[in-house]
């Protein structure tokens, strides 16, 4: 006789149990990870509505009262996540792929407080983990313009760091989306005013038509 015969049944719902569990607990993990990004989304909103640059850029973008090709559009911004994208939302990557990037758009005076701004935000503002307390700034030339950046020694330690590494590219993916969000509010307001300036200047030619002086 065999005693370790466990009829099929039993096994099918100790199956059923186990499956349950797993799935409990993988809910319960993205619900953790979705209160965090939240918490995150929430202090980071917090950051910038109290920070004067980002509020400055915004402004400007805004009004546009400068060069379009020196004040951010959506077209370019586009092309900018998409590349933070494709690289991982790595600034720290062993290429410096994204440094360069932002270098190019500099030396070309594309959106030049934009770039300034996200270099000083993203490649030298470390916020958390170990070395938060030891980050030493210097400051570098970029064609004319001058940027924060950090001691080589500093970026050394973060490309050596795989667990810091994925901290800041988790927060750089969320600022970036906030910063997104804020774009995307801004150029639609900006379609929305313009497109009322047409329909208010149609009404008043219309009204002038039909109720001369």
């Amino acid at each position: 006789m065999n005693n370790n015969f466990v009829p099929t049944r039993n096994r099918k719902e100790k199956e059923d149990i186990k499956g349950k569990r797993k799935e409990e607990s993988e809910e319960q993990l993205k619900e953790q990870l979705r209160i965090y990004e939240k918490e995150l989304r929430e202090k980071i909103l917090s950051d910038y509505e109290k920070n004067a640059n980002f509020k400055k850029i915004f402004d400007e973008i805004e009004k546009n009262k400068e060069d379009k090709k020196k004040v951010l559009n959506l077209a370019q911004f586009n092309r900018f996540f998409n590349f933070v994208k494709e690289n991982d939302y790595d600034f720290f990557d062993a290429e410096d792929k994204l440094k360069k990037f932002i270098e190019k758009q500099l030396e070309r005076k594309y959106a030049v407080k934009f770039y300034i701004f996200i270099w000083n935000e993203f490649c030298c503002q470390i916020s958390k983990g170990k070395l938060k307390n030891e980050m030493k700034i210097e400051k570098k030339k970029i064609g004319e313009f001058e940027v924060e950046n950090l001691v080589v020694d500093n970026v050394k330690s973060i490309k050596s760091d795989e667990i810091l590494k994925k901290e800041i590219k988790e927060e750089t993916e969320v600022r970036l989306k906030i910063i997104e969000g804020y774009l995307l509010y801004i150029l639609g307001k900006k379609r929305i005013d313009e497109k009322m300036k047409k329909i208010e200047g149609v009404i008043n030619c219309s009204t002038a038509w039909l109720f001369p002086n």
